[in-house]
């Protein structure tokens, strides 16, 4: 009950609050190292990894449920922290994957829910 509309309105007032979405983010990392790897494959894929890291970094601290999922790892979302620490130690471990599929390439997109 809003006393303050209510007095006024000579009326019981109630005030109604929105519930906030959750906001989750789940970031998807593609570890897969191509059949014919380029020259450049390590510098672009640990660039791929630090793009990750960044992203995760960045929405932990702006109040977002972050989790990640890689080829072989799947940290669920969660806030906070101890989350990031989890997530960053995921993503300092992860190496590429062998695959037999010649049209995939390593990279990272994020999926915002």
């Amino acid at each position: 009950i809003h006393w303050k509309s209510s007095a006024k309105a000579a009326r019981l007032m109630s005030k109604e609050f929105e519930r906030e979405k959750k906001k989750r983010i789940i970031i998807h990392l593609n570890n897969v190292e191509p059949e014919k790897q380029p020259d450049n494959f390590q510098g672009e894929f640990e660039r791929i990894i630090e793009d990750a890291a960044s992203l995760a970094s960045h929405f932990i601290k702006k109040g977002f449920s972050v989790g990640i999922k890689t080829i072989g790892e799947d940290v669920p979302c969660r806030t906070g922290a101890a989350h990031l620490y989890r997530i960053l130690k995921t993503l300092a471990i992860v190496q590429p994957v062998k695959t037999s599929d010649k049209f995939q390439v390593a990279s990272c997109k994020i999926q915002i829910l």
